[in-house]
């Protein structure tokens, strides 16, 4: 029969120019959406969004672009706009409404097909 041996608590060495350990420490999600963290931008919401209601076979690869993505789910987009928004120093209010309404529409579009 094994026997555990229980950790000894170490003791914090502290000094007095040191700085105290702080009482709070967040942890944060490892998990990774389709562009980072929850976007400020509406375009790249929508592909997130679009993402998550994919099936599990349809989600975009960590390995993959957005355009290899689209193309291998057979949604004809052009990428160009999410590019332009995601690594241009293109802002939001710079792309056309009627664009962003395109783009939600033919997202819409495939999740219905399927």
């Amino acid at each position: 029969m094994k026997r555990w041996r229980k950790r000894r608590k170490r003791e914090i060495v502290t000094d007095d120019l040191m700085e105290p350990p702080p009482l709070f420490t967040p942890k944060r999600s490892m998990k990774q959406t389709l562009v980072g963290e929850e976007s400020e931008s509406e375009i790249r919401r929508l592909l997130q969004t679009f993402d998550r209601q994919l099936t599990r076979q349809k989600r975009r690869r960590s390995e993959e672009t957005v355009g290899e993505w689209l193309q291998r789910i057979d949604v004809t987009l052009d990428p160009s706009i999410y590019h332009l928004v995601r690594y241009g120093e293109t802002p939001d209010s710079a792309i056309s409404q009627d664009q962003v309404e395109h783009l939600r529409h033919e997202l819409q579009v495939h999740l219905q097909r399927d």
